[in-house]
């Protein structure tokens, strides 16, 4: 059994000497990404069969046998384990960036990096075309990409994250109506409604000086030119947000409203006091003197 077991590795480890060398020039002469022609989308292209010949050298390595030598193509690929380790985990911060500004960009975004994005395609067709494993200055190259990449996919990020700063302000917006009953079931409170409604218009308008600031800094973020189509497209696209704001300010008052005078809702106390007061020789209905749109309220 023991000759049948040596007999077997022997053959194993002669098929593996005899093809490890042309198999790991042929991956390394490969390049170093490749793109999907469809997505646009990028991957490291460091072939498993190169990834298996590491393992099995630092395998081979472990045994310490002296009947098994390692082929010295397979060495000279083990003694740059450690570069290759530095080169993929750079490569798979570009990869990941730069597939999350193509995959997360909107439509309306895109228009204002493109020529950004344009350049970076420039830079990395080296590394899909005529850059390999093997080749020069492979680390410069790294270095300089994943600095263009994750320049450009911290500002698009920021952006977003700004654009989603302004969605939190106005959401505060709706966090109480306007007016509301002075107590848990007591009446509509409108005796303040004065100071009440300059609250809300003071605090809308800093919310305000706030969107203008971040709108500005987007301005910054994505390089764009002020007064191009593609920006003012941009701010259509903001505006929209703002005034979805502004609705769900307005229909949060309202819901309020019709929560509190539904006919059928159970266990609701009155909104609003209203009486009729016989004063000879007629009948007087007496209405909130304090009531805002009086006449459609009471219709």
């Amino acid at each position: 059994m023991m000759e049948l077991l040596k007999t077997f590795e022997h053959k194993i480890y002669t098929d593996w000497t005899s093809s490890v060398g042309e198999v790991s020039e042929l991956n390394l002469d490969l390049p170093l990404l490749t793109r999907n022609d469809e997505s646009k989308l990028i991957s490291v292209n460091f072939d498993p069969q190169l990834v298996s010949v590491l393992r099995e050298v630092r395998y081979l390595e472990s045994l310490k046998r002296d009947d098994i030598e390692i082929p010295n193509s397979a060495a000279g690929i083990y003694s740059k384990n450690d570069l290759f380790r530095q080169y993929l985990a750079n490569l798979d911060l570009i990869v990941s960036r730069y597939n999350k500004v193509r995959e997360t960009i909107l439509d309306v975004e895109y228009p204002l990096i493109e020529g950004q994005l344009g350049h970076l395609d420039i830079q990395l067709d080296r590394a899909i075309t005529s850059l390999n494993w093997k080749s020069e200055d492979v680390w410069k190259y790294i270095e300089e990409t994943r600095h263009t990449t994750g320049n450009l996919e911290q500002r698009v990020s920021s952006a977003k994250d700004n654009v989603e700063s302004m969605n939190n302000i106005m959401a505060k917006w709706c966090d109480y109506p306007l007016y509301e009953r002075k107590e848990k079931r007591g009446l509509l409170n409108l005796d303040d409604r004065a100071t009440m409604l300059e609250t809300r218009y003071n605090l809308i308008r800093q919310d305000g000086i706030k969107i203008q600031e971040i709108v500005a800094t987007n301005l910054s973020l994505f390089k764009a030119t002020e007064d191009s189509d593609h920006w003012r497209n941009y701010l259509d696209y903001v505006d929209d947000m703002i005034l979805d704001g502004f609705f769900n300010a307005v229909q949060c008052s309202l819901a309020y409203l019709l929560e509190n005078t539904e006919l059928n809702a159970p266990d609701i106390m009155p909104l609003m006091e209203a009486r009729l007061e016989l004063a000879i020789p007629d009948m007087s209905l007496s209405r909130p003197s304090s009531l805002v749109l009086r006449t459609a309220s009471w219709s």
